[in-house]
């Protein structure tokens, strides 16, 4: 059974996300495992961005036991309260890492039996900024799905899909993959190809393409939107408020379509700050 990765900020509110991580498990039948990262004390280094001054080695590894000793009570409380809370819950463990988030949740993510790493998607956390080269390098190098969720979202079944695309034959293994995380809800995926060319439509019905992914990715429920303008981000955010959509779902590998998207300004509010959850894979 895979699981799925949960990163938890002792310091901040993540109750919408967890209750939607336990709803996504329940359904999708996997394992949570809730992660608490505490941050390397370094010795001699003055108070800055968050980094402890410390002179000597013994009192760095004090702050450190102590940093993790309150993490273990955090998640420890944190699991006996969500027991009382729901009347079903997925297989729940907690761990504690020493080190800095993004090289343990990069790991984590690499592992065989992690299915999916879930980012809380807040306006002062770095990780989830992907115009931050670090946390835009986590994304890029995650063995597994990344899937952010903004903070005040509240769980709701992934009934409708929207898949950006850019129509080429990789599509076709990209949709087989997100599938694997949808079909359970029976979401209806909109693939979404936003463009300038008011006869993109014409050339993709003559080609056959559409066809070609109906019957090799094998799930019925595909519908080909093509949206007519020069800003991408503008459109899908449209599209996606007018269709009261779900989930938005790009592939990582599509570079061209994402390097579209951010010559364009207003994707970092759209994919930083997103309205709706935003799963980021690769086939």
């Amino acid at each position: 059974m895979k699981k799925i990765i949960l990163p938890i900020e002792i310091e901040n509110d993540q109750q919408p996300v967890i209750d939607y991580t336990i709803q996504l498990a329940l359904k999708l039948h996997m394992q949570v495992e809730m992660i608490s990262v505490v941050n390397i004390v370094y010795q001699g280094v003055p108070y800055a961005s968050g980094i402890d001054y410390m002179t000597t080695p013994d009192a760095s590894l004090d702050i450190e036991n102590q940093k993790k000793e309150a993490s273990e009570t955090f998640l420890q409380n944190l699991k006996l309260k969500l027991q009382t809370q729901y009347n079903e819950l997925p297989e729940i463990t907690t761990r504690v890492e020493f080190g800095y988030d993004e090289e343990i949740i990069d790991l984590q993510t690499h592992n065989n039996d992690v299915g999916l790493v879930i980012f809380t998607a807040t306006t002062d956390q770095m990780l989830f900024d992907i115009f931050n080269p670090s946390a835009n390098a986590l994304i890029d190098k995650a063995g597994c799905p990344v899937l952010i969720i903004p903070q005040d979202y509240h769980y709701k079944p992934i009934q409708k899909t929207i898949y950006a695309t850019d129509y080429r034959q990789a599509d076709i293994a990209s949709l087989q993959y997100l599938t694997r995380y949808i079909k359970p809800y029976k979401s209806h995926i909109k693939a979404v190809h936003v463009t300038d060319d008011a006869s993109f439509k014409e050339q993709l019905q003559h080609e056959g393409f559409q066809n070609e992914v109906h019957e090799k990715v094998g799930y019925q429920p595909i519908e080909h939107v093509i949206l007519t303008g020069d800003n991408i981000a503008d459109e899908l955010q449209h599209y996606a408020e007018a269709e009261n959509a779900d989930l938005i779902a790009f592939w990582k590998e599509n570079r061209g379509f994402i390097e579209k998207l951010l010559h364009n300004s207003p994707i970092k509010q759209f994919v930083n700050r997103p309205q709706i959850p935003v799963l980021i894979f690769h086939a």
